[in-house]
């Protein structure tokens, strides 16, 4: 017959397997990394957006890099990827379809795509390359939002910059908003040293009914400019024929002659 376990080795027991229960749901935590004031996260990455596409077409991501600090940064690295989807006409946020969208730029394709800058020296700003954001003729249309990353090296510590997209709603609304609802950034919680911005696309194909709809507004667009042009011809024409303009003085020749010197004459 066995011996029953020692009572100490039974609450061990209980404890790991506690452990193991609740393990799952808690998020793993990031390492830590040196913050930045929070001005500065907007200051790395500006003038991030691209125009809408249709399935089937492609579109151009624009944006710049820009390093604000006094010194240079080393083994920059940018990241861009497509995370999330909201269908047209806007029905709620899901995946991203499979194989609906790729980024593309020198050196790589796919849904995340990184980017290896080098070095940006101090002050430096408007970093660019070319990035494309391509879509299959099968893909939803909808609104395909597009997350962000940089790291990089300063001073011989690293630092890491992620947009809104990485972080898990949960975390992102704990450390955004105060228990009594006034907004806040607590970039220890999100265990980055700063926040970047994003942007996202919107992909739909253009209908007969679009093409029309421009087509009139357009022609409102002349019709407007040409009532406008005739408008202000009358009023310069209605003020040139109702005001008249004094005679000329005139003398009729006198029928007494010109050597007329004396009443008789």
């Amino acid at each position: 017959m066995a011996r029953p376990a020692p009572r100490g080795t039974a609450v061990a027991l209980a404890l790991v397997l506690v452990g193991l229960l609740v393990a799952p749901s808690v998020a793993p935590a990031r390492a830590e990394v040196p913050t930045l004031p929070v001005q500065f996260g907007r200051a790395f990455l500006t003038g991030l957006s691209v125009d809408p596409t249709e399935p089937g077409g492609s579109s151009v991501l624009t944006f710049a890099l820009n390093n604000p600090l006094a010194q240079p940064l080393r083994d920059v690295q940018l990241e861009f990827g497509l995370y999330a989807f909201n269908p047209f006409p806007g029905t709620g946020r899901t995946a991203v379809p499979a194989g609906a969208g790729t980024l593309g730029a020198t050196g790589g394709t796919g849904t995340n795509l990184s980017i290896s800058v080098g070095t940006l020296v101090a002050h430096a700003a408007n970093w660019s390359t070319p990035v494309t954001v391509a879509f299959t003729g099968g893909a939803p249309e909808g609104t395909y939002s597009i997350r962000d990353s940089l790291r990089f090296v300063l001073n011989g510590s690293g630092y890491l910059l992620d947009s809104v997209g990485n972080f898990p709603p949960a975390v992102w609304q704990n450390a955004t908003v105060l228990p009594n609802g006034t907004p806040t950034l607590n970039l220890s919680r999100l265990g980055v040293s700063g926040v970047l911005p994003e942007t996202a696309v919107l992909v739909r194909s253009t209908t007969p009914l679009d093409v029309a709809l421009y087509v009139l507004l357009g022609l409102a667009l002349v019709l407007a400019l040409a009532g406008a042009y005739v408008a202000g011809r009358r009023r310069r024409s209605s003020s040139r024929s109702g005001t008249s303009s004094a005679p000329e003085e005139s003398q009729a020749p006198s029928a007494l002659g010109k050597r007329r010197r004396r009443d008789g004459d």
